[in-house]
């Protein structure tokens, strides 16, 4: 892709990709993308061919990541998931090339503005998080209404969420659950996943205190209840596993490894 990319972004979130924050003719900044390879090639092939017996999730390598982002931006866009727009690199003075370019949104993610020391205050606190608990609800009502587990954050975390005074954008969608997945227990894993990145970067006060207003946002007790209920289900011998050892590694290291506890403080919260 043609123009030389000016400043290094920050928003890095996969080792091997790199992404440049560049000007816009009309004004403003995009997002330039470079997938690549994220591990060394014995292990990228290794990855590769597991992931293609598995059929479970789209393939690892950098253009199935980069063909699987474009798509997946473009549906959650259309389906009313704030994501960042892909751009036309011709109406950009940009040549063709392998790079995705993408609007770029705000200067940060959600989980840096919560981290502690982030100047926050706390009306402006709960009112992210409501913000944010809206744009959860809304994307898992699609998922859930569609059957369409690529609507699911492969990898949950609300460091791929960005960030500006009006919008939350969910971004690094590289890759995504494959059609014939079951919705609901990937919701829920991704529920869990979400409120343990939230929880490492707080003591359990906080947290407890956060997921108030967080519940108040997402606004749809029924459909939050049932991915808490499917996330604590323990139907066979290895979901009783599971939760026997992060209950065991609760203990030793902290609530924030109890994927249970997480999601018993997140039932409290919508019980209020």
């Amino acid at each position: 892709m043609g123009g030389a990319p000016r400043t290094p972004d920050p928003l890095n979130a996969a080792l091997g990709n790199r992404t440049w924050r560049i000007p816009r003719p009309g004004g403003g900044d995009a997002i330039l993308k470079l997938h690549r390879r994220r591990r060394s090639l014995p292990k990228s092939v290794t990855r590769w061919m597991v992931t293609a017996l598995a059929r479970l999730k789209t393939l690892p390598d950098a253009a199935s990541r980069r063909a699987t982002e474009e798509r997946l931006l473009r549906a959650w866009g259309a389906a009313g998931c704030d994501v960042p727009a892909v751009l036309d690199p011709a109406t950009e003075g940009l040549a063709p090339g392998p790079a995705l370019l993408m609007e770029a949104v705000g200067d940060g993610t959600l989980l840096d503005r919560l981290r502690p020391g982030a100047a926050l205050a706390g009306e402006q606190r709960a009112a992210l998080l409501r913000r944010f608990g809206a744009a959860w609800a809304h994307r898992h009502r699609v998922a859930l209404q569609r059957d369409d587990a690529s609507f699911v954050l492969e990898h949950g975390t609300l460091a791929h969420v960005l960030v500006d005074d009006e919008r939350l954008a969910f971004f690094d969608l590289e890759q995504a659950w494959l059609p014939g997945c079951s919705v609901l227990p990937l919701l829920a894993k991704e529920l869990a996943a979400c409120l343990r990145s939230l929880a490492k970067i707080e003591d359990e006060q906080r947290f407890r205190a956060d997921l108030v207003p967080l519940a108040d946002g997402y606004a749809d007790d029924a459909q939050l209840g049932a991915l808490i209920d499917e996330g604590l289900a323990s139907r066979s011998a290895l979901q009783r596993l599971v939760q026997r050892v992060d209950g065991r590694r609760g203990a030793r290291r902290g609530f924030r490894y109890d994927k249970a506890a997480l999601l018993g403080a997140l039932r409290e919260a919508l019980q209020r």
